[in-house]
């Protein structure tokens, strides 16, 4: 007994040790994200471990984990957010447990909630409709939390002045997008209770604005502008709603500003040749403009108007055939009819398309289409020294064979005499006439670029007053035969017609007088 009792005494001691080390226990807690860590003092020698226990709210206490000796931390890693926990420790050894620490208590505070939002696209300079989210805490009212708002791209959008409205748990705010600016942010939304904080992010783009397409057309009497004849330019924006004005230059030269839609400009070239039209559009708001440009072929000036006023047309001889003459300004055309004139013999037949001129005169033109189904047909250029038949004449002539001629009257009711000049320079040559004093000369040539080559001349006396224009003789035709005249020039003095430019009328009233004696 002595001998258990003295082995007992040691132990008795030690037990004793534990318990005075224990009652200077201290315990403290601290959470490191919701992991909450525990540390305590280690006052004794003996233990063999220590006993951690965890009461959750009012529930009771219950073991959660044992460490070994000499350890003075613990992590609880199963703690939640909202839940009040007090926990406790005590040591242990092979005699018994000693008595608790102090009762350490700790909260995990609940993080706020913010709703997501879906990413957002604007176009440039347009303010977003109202972007809405929800907020929402354990501990605090919705009202009485912090929102902050963050921009990764504040050159496109700055949220410095960004205001969130709504006072309770829906809020919203709106974005404007800087000035002419497009690309991307990422859009940060952060709630936070003073304590811990949420945050939502959203792609927030801006789309480039699109600029408006432009197209030119051009609307001229003939298939192309000519030179000093108006045309008509519209410029077509695809989207016209953000166009101020567009205007209408060639090279340097401004011609027209136009300011409202359709942005149609009236304009004139003086010269033939080509030219690039350039039409600008200002858009509203923008430094940039939108640019377009046609390629434009300007022709030759049509025949002056004052001329083709002038110009008058019959039958010579007043032949009853058919026929007729006109003008065409679209394709500055000259066209005649006729169905068996001629011009042969002691007395023409034939149509003509005339104007009266003095002094040294000339006519040009290309025939452009000649009907040679019938034979004896010739078309061309004539001088006359006035209109009825027998009168003295001159002409260059293209028959159904594809060549030219000169046909010449000398005197009133001469014989025609006639000379072949052979093949034509080509299907549709291009023919002058002139009249110097007494001299006539004959040109022809293949094409408008081609230089003109004289094919013959004569000394014949027309007088100091002709008439001067387009001829058609049908030859044997039964129907009618047409012939066209382009690109004609006239040159002289212009006379008005006047009534002796025809032949007088017939006499009336004949009566036989005796003669007194």
């Amino acid at each position: 007994m002595q001998l258990t009792s003295s082995r007992l005494n040691p132990t008795s001691a030690k037990w004793r040790r534990l318990l005075a080390c224990l009652a200077t226990f201290s315990l403290s807690a601290a959470a490191f994200a919701d992991d909450v860590v525990l540390t305590w003092s280690d006052n004794s020698d003996n233990e063999d471990g220590f006993n951690i226990e965890r009461a959750a709210g009012d529930g009771v206490f219950e073991t959660i984990a044992q460490v070994g000796a000499d350890v003075q931390t613990y992590t609880d890693a199963t703690a939640v957010e909202g839940v009040d926990y007090q926990y406790r420790v005590n040591a242990y050894n092979a005699f018994g447990y000693s008595g608790y620490t102090n009762v350490a208590s700790h909260y995990i505070n609940v993080a706020p909630t913010i709703t997501a939002v879906q990413d957002f696209a604007v176009e440039e300079n347009q303010t977003t409709d109202p972007i809405s989210f929800s907020v929402s805490d354990f501990e605090t009212a919705s009202g009485d939390l912090t929102l902050a708002v963050s921009s990764s791209n504040p050159d496109l959008v700055d949220v410095a002045g960004v205001e969130i409205e709504g006072s309770g748990a829906e809020k919203s705010f709106r974005l404007t997008p800087s000035f002419n600016t497009a690309g991307e942010s990422t859009i940060t939304v952060t709630v936070s209770d003073g304590e811990d904080s949420n945050s939502i992010s959203f792609l927030f783009s801006v789309n480039a604005y699109v600029f408006p397409s432009l197209q030119l057309a051009v609307e001229s009497i003939a298939a192309q502008p000519r030179a000093g004849e108006s045309f008509l330019v519209t410029a077509t924006a695809s989207d016209a709603s953000d166009v101020t004005s567009v205007s209408y230059w060639i090279g340097d030269e401004l011609l027209e500003t136009v300011t409202s839609s359709p942005f149609e400009a009236t304009l004139a070239i003086s010269e033939a040749g080509s030219y690039t039209l350039t039409a600008v559009a200002t858009i509203d708001g923008r430094a940039q403009t939108v640019t377009a440009d046609q390629t434009l072929w300007v022709g030759a000036a049509p025949v002056d108007s004052s001329i083709v006023d002038s110009l008058a047309t019959l039958s010579v001889e007043e032949s009853t055939t058919a026929g007729s003459a006109g003008y065409d300004l679209a394709s500055d055309t000259f066209t005649l009819e006729d169905q068996s004139g001629l011009i042969w013999g002691s007395s023409d037949s034939h149509r003509y398309y005339y104007l009266r001129a003095s002094g040294d005169v000339a006519v040009e033109a290309q025939i452009s289409a000649l009907d040679t189904s019938a034979s004896g047909t010739v078309a061309g250029l004539m001088l006359r020294s006035a209109l009825y038949g027998k009168s003295p004449q001159a002409s260059l002539l293209l028959n159904g064979d594809n060549a030219l001629s000169v046909r010449t009257r000398a005197t009133r009711g001469a014989s025609t005499e006639e000379r072949s000049l052979g093949s034509s320079f080509s299907a549709t040559p291009w023919l002058r006439i002139e009249k110097t004093g007494s001299t006539i000369r004959y040109y022809g040539k293949a094409s408008l670029s081609d230089s003109w080559s004289l094919v013959g001349s004569d000394s014949l006396d027309l007088g100091e007053e002709v008439f001067l224009g387009f001829a058609l003789a049908g030859g044997s035709a039964s129907g009618l035969v047409a012939a066209e005249f382009q690109q004609a020039n006239f040159s002289g003095q212009i006379l008005t017609m006047g009534e002796d430019a025809v032949k007088p009328s017939i006499p009336s009233g004949l009566l036989i007088s005796s003669l007194a004696n």
